[in-house]
């Protein structure tokens, strides 16, 4: 009912489902802005583990 976002060595959960309704895309990106806005430091070996990527 989620997915995983990993964002600067953090990982967070973004819901895709809310009481059996899937979320609306502005609802979805209102999740993805305060990722993209939280300033908090990774765990300890968080930015460590593995993580799927297309880049190089």
């Amino acid at each position: 009912k989620h997915i995983a976002v990993f964002h600067k060595g953090r990982f967070f959960k973004v819901w895709m489902f809310y009481d059996g309704r899937l979320l609306l895309p502005r609802e979805i990106e209102q999740q993805i802005e305060r990722i993209l806005a939280d300033k908090s430091e990774p765990q300890p070996g968080e930015e460590l583990l593995a993580a799927l990527t297309a880049g190089d």
